[in-house]
Formats: structure tokens, C-alpha cells, sequence
């Protein structure tokens, strides 16, 4: 996720350039994978609900999401769109 954020801040600065095959590789590589972090996250939430301690719960996966500023950009992504994911099965429900 950290990845994926600092190709983010660099693409924002002009400093990258996606028009390289291989930059551009890596940059859709690194979204995929915190789309799948995302995914895990999102999984361990309903799990950890029922957990008595929910202030715990809620502080522990915000601090995953905090390493992400553009996770709601990611979460409405659907598969098929411009950024979507590659894959139907990376989609976040």
C-alpha cells in the first residue's frame, strides 16, 4: 500500500512517467495489490466487529487506511472502468 501511495505522490509531481511500459506496469501492479489490501481489510472488519473491544478494532484498520489516502477512489472502482480493477474478483462489494 505504502507503494502504491508514493507512485501516487510522485505521478501528482510530474516526476513519473506513464507513458513507459514499465512504469506504468509497476504503478497498475502496486494499485492491484492495495486493491487486494484493501479487500483483506474490508474481511477482517466483519470479522473483528463482534470483538468486544470495537475503539481497538476501528483504530487498527484506520491505521491501514490512513497509509492510503485514495482508498475510496480504489473501493468504488469496478471492474471494467478506466481505473477498475483487472479482474471482476478484485472488485470490493
Amino acid at each position: 500500500m505504502i507503494l502504491h501511495t508514493r507512485f501516487q505522490i510522485e505521478l501528482g509531481a510530474g516526476r513519473l512517467d506513464l507513458a513507459e511500459p514499465t512504469v506504468a506496469q509497476l504503478v497498475l501492479d502496486a494499485r492491484e495489490r492495495a486493491r487486494r489490501a484493501l479487500k483483506g481489510i474490508s474481511r477482517s472488519i466483519i470479522h473483528w466487529m463482534p470483538a468486544p473491544r470495537k475503539h481497538a478494532t476501528f483504530a487498527n484498520i484506520f491505521s491501514y487506511m490512513a497509509n492510503l489516502p485514495d482508498w475510496i477512489e480504489l473501493a468504488v472502482a469496478r471492474f471494467g472502468e478506466v481505473d477498475g480493477p483487472v479482474a471482476r474478483e478484485d472488485e470490493l462489494r
